[in-house]
């Protein structure tokens, strides 16, 4: 018999996998509440328990990011990339996630930008990153490097959320915006 916590849990991963499913399918704006619970085997009262239709947007993608990161752990990358090409290394995953599907991705940026749901983008995993950065960037632990980091994590954050709000514009334009961007937070040239 499952405790009520990992019946939540079970929930919670239920209704996110359908609504992940039916946003790719049908888009946000296409999708309800009601399909999700339906779709689900849920009542729409466990879906809006797990979140409203922002923050299960949120929690996809979040979900999506923190299991591609998890994925590449421990895949440094090569020493012999300039600093603003490693860098770019360690985000690709996220990139490539966050530019298949560029409604969503905008849909996606547009709630986190307005405060609508919060997302782990801005908490663990900024704080993993920031970490990884400072590796790519020189001595971990020494002030410099660290705020080194975080600037290029923020800026990186910045292109994407730039990104999302112009349409139109490629995933190549992306990545090649993000390489500029950290060679300029550490002064270098691409």
């Amino acid at each position: 018999m499952l405790t009520r916590a990992q019946q939540r849990d079970a929930t919670r991963v239920r209704v996110l996998d359908t609504a992940a499913a039916l946003f790719r399918e049908r888009g946000f704006d296409g999708t309800t509440i009601r399909e999700i619970a339906a779709r689900s085997g849920m009542s729409a009262g466990s879906v809006m328990a797990v979140g409203d239709k922002d923050s299960l947007l949120v929690q996809t993608f979040d979900t999506v990011i923190a299991d591609a990161h998890r994925d590449r752990s421990g895949s440094a990358p090569a020493r012999d990339l300039r600093p603003e090409r490693a860098l770019a290394s360690l985000v690709r995953p996220f990139v490539s996630l966050f530019t298949a599907d560029e409604e969503l991705a905008r849909k996606y940026a547009s709630i986190v930008v307005s405060g609508r749901a919060p997302s782990a983008l801005f908490t663990h995993l900024a704080a993993t990153l920031i970490d990884e950065f400072a590796e790519v960037l020189g001595v971990p632990d020494h002030p410099r490097t660290q705020a080194l980091a975080r600037a290029a994590y923020f800026a990186y954050v910045g292109v994407l959320m730039s990104w999302a709000a112009a349409p139109g514009a490629s995933s190549d334009q992306l990545e090649r915006l993000l390489i500029e961007t950290f060679a300029a937070a550490c002064g270098s040239s691409s």
